[in-house]
């Protein structure tokens, strides 16, 4: 069980004996979709390390439930009970993979490691600090970009302008090579171009059938943000012929409607689109969305109108 206990972040540091101490007092734990792992509200009295599997953290806002972070294979949640007796879950944690597989560190079960081994204790808390002050950074940066963009939105009704600026915001968060924001018409099946970098045989401001883009139909059929690695797959450039790097691709959503996508390819520096790109892509994508309906309302609108006056209000 070292060897599983060295690969997370939380015990980096830690001696062989540190983490065979530690790891004693780990339950080990099974899920299902759906599942529950903890509410918010309730006492938060358990570190939880994710062995296996996916977990969403959930807010309810507005009426809606908002999914907050992604939690994956070694990240860990619920790390206040190590620093705060009695203190409750903020949001709601939930399994979203068929199954998932924790290990389970009850505070008070904590308190016992810690007076076995104070050194332990200094450890796993300085580490806990320097991951917290990132995990804080993200979470600004996030805000920083949804607070930036919902100020540009208001009162906005020029999509080019709109497009430009969303893109820009979003490459500067996530800085990547190649990008794309469209938007797809379910009666004519294409996608409209309204910004594209460094993705060949796409152009802005162009029509183009969705038929030449399997992932994009796939993800029609089934609403969900991906990261797709076309090394993976030896169809991939059927499915993705825009890039031979690995990808991330929004939907924008209006209810369970695709409108458009946000896409991204080859992230700076060799890095990997993680599961905080997930949550900002479509926190942003939430965005945009009621704004691209408005726009397509008033263009509608404005359409039906030209039409009744040419045909319908003649002058005699």
């Amino acid at each position: 069980m070292n060897n599983f206990w060295q690969n997370i972040d939380l015990f980096e540091g830690l001696t062989k004996q540190e983490l065979k101490l530690l790891g004693d007092f780990f339950v080990e734990k099974k899920y299902k979709k759906g599942d529950y792992i903890f509410q918010a509200k309730k006492i938060n009295n358990k570190l939880i390390i994710i062995a296996s599997g996916q977990a969403t953290l959930e807010a309810t806002l507005e009426n809606r439930i908002q999914n907050l972070a992604i939690f994956r294979n070694n990240d860990f949640v619920g790390e206040l009970c190590l620093l705060k007796d009695h203190a409750l879950y903020q949001h709601s944690l939930r399994v979203s993979s068929p199954t998932l597989m924790t290990y389970e560190l009850f505070n008070k079960n904590w308190y016992t490691v810690i007076k076995k081994n104070k050194a332990l204790k200094e450890k796993v808390l300085s580490k806990l600090t320097m991951i917290l002050h990132q995990r804080l950074e993200h979470a600004d940066n996030k805000l920083v970009a949804l607070f930036a963009i919902g100020q540009y939105l208001t009162g906005q009704n020029d999509l080019k302008a709109i497009s430009t600026y969303v893109l820009k915001t979003i490459l500067e968060i996530i800085p990547s090579e190649q990008a794309l924001l469209c938007s797809y018409s379910h009666t004519t099946e294409k996608i409209y171009i309204h910004e594209v970098k460094n993705y060949p045989f796409l152009k802005k401001n162009n029509y183009y059938p969705l038929k030449n883009l399997p992932l994009l139909q796939d993800i029609i059929k089934s609403p969900r943000t991906i990261i797709f690695d076309p090394k993976s797959l030896p169809q991939a450039p059927v499915l993705w012929p825009l890039s031979n790097k690995k990808s991330i691709i929004t939907p924008i959503l209006a209810g369970q409607k695709t409108i458009g996508f946000i896409s991204l390819s080859c992230k700076a520096k060799g890095q990997e689109y993680s599961a905080n790109n997930i949550i900002l892509l479509e926190a942003l994508a939430n965005q945009l969305a009621g704004l691209i309906q408005n726009i397509r309302s008033q263009e509608w609108e404005e359409a039906e109108n030209s039409l009744k006056r040419e045909y319908v209000d003649l002058p005699y």
